[in-house]
């Protein structure tokens, strides 16, 4: 027994025995206890409690240093469950390519082609077909067909133009809240009339065509089709028969648009030779340090109809479901002319921009509409020569008569209207991106048909205006075809 196992012997024991040493190595090294019985028997059982203690103390520490801690179950992780974000679906217009091309740009492919003569020999009953009217010209029946037997053909890279029809024309001009508005010169007026004659047989549509030489809205032989009329009326209303066999079908096809959108036309042509109002315009002749003479002020050369007054009730938000975008086709230039307006070509060419952003900044600011601007088209002196296309454009020809016209100007006033567009609207949009603007170029296949100019009298030629419905009825397929892409958000 060590001297520490003694010590640890109650001093009570310690007293009364003697400790006798056998060797410390040997299986009995173990202390002999003399004495009484009971003292050894307390002695043995206070040594096994000791070494029971400290074993379980041991295991304890060694738990405490050699085991992970224990693994706290941890409670599942929150999970909110959140409605899923509602993204409102942009209008087709927002999601294209288109949206990043200047007006200039957008359809300038829908002005690059060339004239195709229909294959067959042409008649009158193909012109009523293709035209909605006989053709007719002062040169007589045979180049009247001849003038009418082609088709313009834009090269569009994999695709072709719209078909024209003129039922869908109507409920595609219906479904909007004032439908088209062709606003300018007579050759807008020309435009409109064309749009008489291939909008629909005389027992759908109701053509009026207002007093064409008095400013006032007197209609003059209401409920005349236009058909072939080269005179520029001041006013010309298209609008749905009642009894028509379109109505009920029109009817049933748009539920939701108001029966009041029925009895109102659906396309307006007005005359506005300037677009700007004589006041404004004089105010910019004089803002470029001239005086304003406009010789033609006040007679039947200068026409100037509030065609703004139809664009202004427009809303900001659809007046019933799926109500589709109103349209507008704008044009001037012929008129801006040193001849009427008592101007030089310079302070002619400064005031070109000026009108442009006017016009410009007028239609973007109105919430769904689209606006087209369409191209100024010279006119060709010798045009009685022709008796067919010419591809390609020939060059423009100086003459007398389009000098006091300015003719010669109208390439470079096209591309002043060209460039103030794709400044003011770079993306091709409205200010509130829900109408487009386009810049329609009409001049290069317009100048490659010579032959389908007006001629009046043989020894007067005009050359300016045209044989209708002819070009311009070209115009408004272009234009529906626009209509189209825009529609489905293409470009």
């Amino acid at each position: 027994m060590s001297p520490l196992e003694y010590y640890r012997v109650p001093g009570s024991v310690r007293d009364n025995v003697d400790i006798v040493y056998k060797g410390v190595d040997s299986a009995a090294s173990e202390p002999q206890l003399h004495g009484a019985p009971h003292r050894q028997r307390f002695l043995k059982i206070w040594r096994i409690v000791g070494y029971l203690l400290a074993g379980t103390l041991l295991r304890l520490v060694y738990t405490q240093l050699t085991e992970p801690p224990p693994v706290v179950p941890l409670s599942p992780p929150l999970v909110v469950s959140l409605p899923p974000p509602v993204l409102s679906r942009p209008s087709p217009a927002r999601e294209t390519k288109s949206n990043l091309s200047p007006p200039t740009k957008r359809f300038a492919s829908l002005s690059e082609g060339r004239w195709v003569r229909r294959e067959g020999p042409y008649t009158q009953a193909d012109a009523v077909r293709d035209y909605g009217a006989e053709a007719a010209d002062v040169r007589g029946e045979k180049t009247a067909l001849l003038v009418t037997s082609w088709t313009w053909s834009p090269m569009l890279p994999g695709r072709v133009m719209r078909d024209w029809d003129g039922y869908d024309f109507a409920k595609r001009m219906l479904n909007s809240e004032i439908g088209l508005l062709i606003a300018g010169d007579s050759i807008s007026s020309q435009m409109m009339g064309a749009l008489g004659s291939i909008g629909g047989a005389p027992a759908m549509l109701s053509v009026t065509r207002y007093d064409p030489y008095e400013v006032g809205t007197a209609p003059h032989n209401p409920h005349t089709v236009v058909r072939n009329n080269m005179v520029p009326s001041t006013l010309i209303e298209i609008a749905l028969k009642r009894d028509s066999e379109w109505y009920p079908r029109l009817r049933k096809e748009l539920p939701h648009v108001p029966e009041s959108r029925f009895i109102e036309p659906f396309a307006r042509g007005v005359r506005h030779d300037t677009l700007v109002d004589l006041p404004e315009l004089k105010e910019m002749v004089r803002g470029l340090g001239k005086i304003p003479q406009f010789h033609d002020e006040g007679v039947r050369f200068i026409r100037t109809q509030d065609w703004k007054r139809y664009l202004r009730p427009l809303s900001s938000t659809p007046g019933w479901p799926g109500q589709q975008k109103s349209i507008a086709i704008l044009n001037t230039g012929a008129h801006i002319a040193p001849s009427q307006l008592g101007l030089d070509a310079l302070t002619i060419s400064k005031l070109h921009p000026l009108m442009a952003r006017e016009i410009m900044l007028f239609v973007k600011a109105i919430p769904r509409l689209h606006t087209m601007y369409r191209s100024t088209a010279p006119g060709q002196p010798r045009c009685p020569v022709f008796r067919k296309p010419v591809y390609p454009a020939p060059p423009f020809a100086d003459h007398d008569k389009s000098k006091a016209y300015g003719w010669g100007a109208f390439g470079h006033y096209n591309e002043i209207w060209g460039r103030e567009m794709d400044r003011l609207s770079p993306t091709g949009l409205s200010d509130d991106l829900s109408g487009s603007l386009v810049f329609l170029n009409v001049t290069d296949m317009s100048l490659q048909r010579p032959d389908a100019r007006a001629i009046k009298r043989i020894n007067r030629p005009d050359c300016l205006h045209w044989v209708l419905p002819g070009v311009p009825s070209h115009w408004i397929r272009m234009a529906w075809h626009v209509i189209g892409e825009l529609d489905e958000g293409r470009v």
